[in-house]
């Protein structure tokens, strides 16, 4: 679970997790959004993964990829600068 929501109100606040450590991602410049691409995916959903730019190696070695697929990443890129909640 990569994303959840806190509640305050009437609001709710997105809190993202990484997929490797658990650990909360305070600061999503600091973080990689990773999937399993397929040369053959075009029009095909995959789940995005993410992870601390450090625990982006570790997670890749502990889940290894089948056949040809192979894992892809993209910087996480805050929408706005405000500080996470």
């Amino acid at each position: 679970m990569s994303i959840t929501m806190l509640t305050k109100g009437a609001e709710g606040h997105p809190r993202l997790y990484c997929d490797h450590c658990g650990n909360r991602i305070l600061d999503p410049a600091m973080a990689n959004a990773i999937y399993l691409s397929h040369p053959s995916a075009e029009g095909r959903l995959s789940e995005v993964m993410y992870v601390h730019r450090e625990c982006d190696d570790p997670f890749q070695r502990e889940n290894p990829t089948q056949g040809k697929y192979q894992w892809m990443w993209k910087a996480a890129r805050p929408t706005s600068r405000r500080p996470l909640p």
